[in-house]
């Protein structure tokens, strides 16, 4: 039969049907009034009437719990250096659900760099905020009516995902509760910028010599750059090339040479001699031994007769 329970006390209303049962009519009224006794006697209704005590007991009966709107702000800081923002097409932001892996919401910090004394050179007091106005961020508002486990991951820079990297935190997100004060949510991603766009990619043999000019681009992951006695002093910092000649199946370094500044912030350059014609793979690493920041640009070259 098809029957209404209502559970004093509890204020949960449900519908049941009873296998093998012919449907019929119970009052509500007469039910709510019965004893306990009186209904454990019905053993066609203790499964159902359990049940539903322990979906409540559980809080799994939610029906009616508002979402309530909770705010938070993601920003991403490069270690150290300054937020990645819009001139490197910013930081893409997810945050999720962790139990259910629901997607709460997405997008990507936009803003500055922020001020450079502020972040890199002032001393702060417990609780200041790094952040200063117009300094890169992504705000979303969560909708969630209990309290949620939250990851977030930023991935970027955008503009640069062959350098890119990504870092993620989790903690408890409640309802009404905005993480927005000081820097809200912060993220610290690690990494250099590597570029070797300016590099070729194949020389000619000359007389049975040739030169490669390897000339690389180096920058913080916010895109600030580095050169001597700056903010970032290119001589804290260490970049060498390797050169690799495929010899069969097996990469075998030919060259490891250090790369010197080359008088123009972030640019680093080298002159490595070759004398074999083939295939070779250049692979550029920068490392930054005071916080073990470290990025790594390769590329396939040819040196043909």
């Amino acid at each position: 039969m098809a029957a209404v329970l209502f559970a004093a006390g509890l204020g949960v209303t449900c519908s049941v049907q009873l296998q093998g049962a012919r449907p019929q009519a119970i009052n509500r009224d007469a039910l709510y009034n019965d004893t306990v006794f009186d209904i454990l006697q019905r053993k066609d209704m203790i499964k159902p009437l359990v049940q539903i005590l322990m979906l409540a007991s559980m809080g799994t009966l939610t029906a009616g719990v508002a979402a309530e709107p909770t705010k938070i702000s993601v920003q991403v800081l490069a270690r150290d250096a300054k937020f990645v923002g819009t001139s490197l097409g910013g930081a893409r932001v997810v945050l999720e659900n962790i139990e259910t892996g629901e997607v709460l919401a997405q997008g990507v910090t936009a803003g500055g760099t922020g001020d450079t004394p502020l972040i890199m050179q002032r001393d702060r007091k417990r609780g200041g905020s790094l952040a200063s106005e117009g300094s890169a961020r992504f705000d979303a508002t969560l909708d969630i009516n209990a309290p949620t486990k939250v990851r977030v991951t930023a991935t970027g820079p955008q503009a640069e995902l062959d350098s890119a990297n990504s870092v993620s935190a989790t903690q408890w997100v409640l309802p009404g509760k905005s993480i927005t004060a000081g820097n809200g949510w912060l993220l610290e991603l690690p990494g250099l910028l590597v570029n070797l766009d300016s590099t070729p990619g194949s020389v000619r043999l000359q007389n049975g010599k040739a030169e490669l000019e390897v000339s690389v681009n180096v920058q913080m992951m916010c895109g600030c750059e580095l050169q001597p006695k700056g903010v970032w002093d290119s001589e804290q910092f260490e970049i060498v090339a390797h050169v690799a000649r495929q010899n069969g199946k097996v990469q075998q370094e030919v060259h490891k040479v250090a790369l010197a500044y080359a008088g123009k912030p972030s640019t680093f350059t080298a002159k490595i001699p070759l004398q074999n014609a083939g295939d070779y793979t250049l692979s550029v690493w920068a490392h930054q031994p005071a916080t073990g920041n470290s990025g790594v640009a390769t590329r396939q070259l040819s040196v043909v007769d």
